[in-house]
């Protein structure tokens, strides 16, 4: 942990774990 979304970006399981991170707000996981 300790990084960055944009950090995390760099590397494709970074930015699939972003994707579905996005995916659960969109879809209220988290509201």
């Amino acid at each position: 942990g300790g990084k960055t979304p944009l950090e995390l970006l760099d590397t494709d399981a970074g930015t699939q774990q972003v994707d579905e991170l996005l995916n659960k707000i969109e879809y209220g996981v988290y509201s």
